[in-house]
């Protein structure tokens, strides 16, 4: 009888461990050509990081990244703009060294959308899977 018991109690075992699966974590990346260099969107364990290097063509360019995403939770959609704040500027024409870029986005799913544009060009729409 308690051999029965003990049967019985590791089929439900069993069975309570099948249906309570453990999530691995995705690590889901994108490469991003753009006219300067390629950038890297990548996913982990809920954060979203864009990073690489990209060119100057004088000491004068200074490459921003600006983020917008929506409010909820998490996060569906996040636009990601780069651009070179000193467009305008006159430089003295000398290359520049390359510029690191590091954007982290926090709150974001493997389904959160994203559109990366490059100095008002689109270079990546859409989900990292």
């Amino acid at each position: 009888m308690i051999q029965k018991n003990i049967l019985v109690l590791a089929i439900i075992s069993i069975s309570l461990l099948s249906a309570c699966q453990i999530e691995t974590q995705k690590h889901l990346v994108k490469k991003i050509s753009t006219r300067t260099g390629e950038l890297t969107l990548s996913y982990e364990n809920g954060q979203a990081a864009l990073s690489g290097t990209l060119q100057r063509s004088t000491p004068c360019v200074n490459w921003v990244v600006e983020t917008a995403t929506t409010k909820d939770l998490p996060i569906s959609n996040a636009n990601i703009q780069i651009y070179n704040n000193n467009k305008d500027t006159i430089c003295i024409q000398v290359l520049g060294e390359p510029q690191e870029i590091k954007e982290t986005i926090a709150k974001v799913s493997e389904n959160t959308k994203y559109t990366v544009t490059f100095e008002d060009e689109t270079v990546f729409e859409g989900k990292l899977k």
